[in-house]
C-alpha cells in the first residue's frame, strides 16, 4: 500500500495516495481491519478508484482546513465594505494598504481577489434590483440599473452579466425573491 504525507499546521498526516488501495476501505460485507486487509490482498482486491481517490482527497482537504489561517480583522472589514458597494480604491484608502497588500491578504483569506469579490457583489445587487422591478411588474431599464449599480455604461454591465451568467441581461428572467442569485441556464 502506497502512502504519503500531507503537511499541516499540526504536523504531517499519513494518507493513501490516489489510485492505490486505501487502508481500511472495504466493500460491503467484508471484514474490516488487519484480517480483512490480508484477505483483500490475498485475492488481489483493490477498492474502486473513486473510493481510493475520495479517501485521499478527503484527507488532503481536512488537512488544509485544519491549517486554515486565522481570521484577519482588516480583511473582514474590507469584505464588509466591499459587500456594501465601495470600490477597491476606497478600501485601500480606508485600511492604508497598497493594492498589492490588499490583494495578497484578501486573496489568502477569502480565496478571490478584492476586485472579483466587488464585481460578484455588484452583480448580485443588480440581480436583486431586477427581481424587485419584476415583482412590481416593471420591465428592467438596463441603462438605469447599470448607472445605479456603478457600471461605467450599459456595455460594461452587459460584459459582467455575460461573464457571470453566461447570457445577456435581456435573456434573464428572475425566478423569485428567495432565489435572487439563481441564474437559469
Amino acid at each position: 500500500m502506497a502512502t504519503g504525507e500531507v503537511r499541516t499546521a499540526a504536523g504531517p498526516v499519513r494518507v493513501a495516495r490516489c489510485g492505490r488501495s486505501a487502508e481500511g476501505a472495504t466493500g460491503r460485507g467484508e471484514r474490516p481491519g488487519p484480517a480483512g486487509r490480508h484477505e483483500r490482498r490475498a485475492i488481489g482486491y483493490r477498492p474502486p478508484l473513486a473510493i481510493a481517490c475520495g479517501a485521499w482527497v478527503e484527507a488532503v482537504l481536512l488537512a488544509r482546513a485544519a491549517g486554515a489561517p486565522a481570521a484577519d480583522p482588516a480583511v473582514t472589514v474590507a469584505a464588509a465594505v466591499l459587500h456594501r458597494g465601495a470600490t477597491v480604491a476606497e478600501v485601500e484608502d480606508r485600511l492604508g494598504w497598497t493594492r498589492r497588500r490588499l490583494a495578497s491578504r484578501f486573496g489568502d483569506r477569502v480565496g478571490i481577489t478584492p476586485k472579483r469579490f466587488a464585481r460578484v457583489r455588484r452583480f448580485q445587487r443588480l440581480l436583486g434590483a431586477v427581481t424587485t422591478d419584476a415583482r412590481h411588474g416593471l420591465a428592467p431599464d438596463w441603462a438605469r440599473l447599470a448607472a445605479e449599480h456603478g457600471y461605467h455604461d450599459q456595455a460594461h454591465m452587459i460584459h459582467d452579466f455575460r461573464a457571470f451568467a453566461g447570457f445577456s441581461p435581456t435573456a434573464y428572467r428572475p425566478r423569485s425573491d428567495g432565489a435572487r442569485n439563481h441564474v437559469p441556464a
